[in-house]
């Protein structure tokens, strides 16, 4: 009998090892086999392409897997927002200059991702970095700078995941959030002409990120108009 309970217990290691083979070998990034994660999912099966897939990062039921964009190059896992616009292009509010949450205060409502909330607090525990953009659509409102050289006294003001406020600043050390200013043409907008800042911010701490909300200041005059959209929250 002893010999028998060796063996048989030897047999039931080696079947765990082959299920855990097989399940990992199934996580191809469809409905039914989700992957875990985009990393997950090109680290075990090398030929896949950059593309739509299915993750699942509580690996329960497939019924709540979601589909996001993978990055191969980067092993990125990508969610969108639900709507791709947060704030129309027009005038939003003709009181005089002050800060407006654009979500919260000037419409009553929240940047929606296409991923429930405990599904998104998964993938960040399993993810390292995380990177989001942000673009302001303005006309003759100013976002970051008021010329090429000086600040515009109240930039934009973007509430991340951790509920932190950053106010976008040229002041490196006074960041608590990495970020890089790739565009600011809104620092030339006074001349009834559409421009845009956009903003990359990237984290090594994954919980910081996704956007939650953007506060405006330069929005209180019927001639200043500007329109909000951000993008996908890519963590890996």
């Amino acid at each position: 009998m002893t010999e028998i309970n060796r063996h048989h217990n030897t047999f039931k290691k080696f079947d765990s090892i082959l299920q855990t083979v097989d399940n990992e070998d199934k996580q191809i990034g469809t409905h039914l086999f989700p992957a875990r994660t985009c990393k997950e999912l090109f680290n075990s099966h090398k030929d896949k392409k950059t593309g739509q897939y299915f993750i699942d990062p509580n690996e329960g039921s497939p019924n709540d897997a979601v589909l996001v964009h993978c990055v191969k190059d980067t092993k990125e896992t990508c969610v969108s927002a639900i709507e791709k616009d947060q704030a129309e292009k027009k005038n939003w509010v003709t009181s005089g200059d002050e800060y407006k949450w654009v979500m919260g205060d000037l419409q009553d409502k929240k940047i929606e991702y296409a991923m429930s909330t405990p599904q998104m607090k998964l993938l960040q525990m399993l993810s390292h970095n995380v990177r989001q953009n942000l673009t302001y659509d303005c006309k003759n409102s100013f976002a970051y700078k008021k010329d090429d050289v000086l600040q515009y006294e109240n930039p934009l003001k973007i509430k991340v995941d951790n509920e932190h406020v950053e106010t976008l600043s040229l002041n490196e050390g006074s960041r608590n959030v990495v970020y890089k200013v790739l565009l600011d043409s809104c620092s030339n907008a006074k001349h009834d002409i559409w421009g845009q800042t956009v903003v990359e911010l990237m984290s090594k701490n994954s919980e910081q990120l996704p956007i939650l909300d953007v506060a405006t200041h330069d929005i209180g005059e019927a001639s200043e108009e500007f329109g909000l959209s951000v993008g996908a929250v890519c963590f890996s």
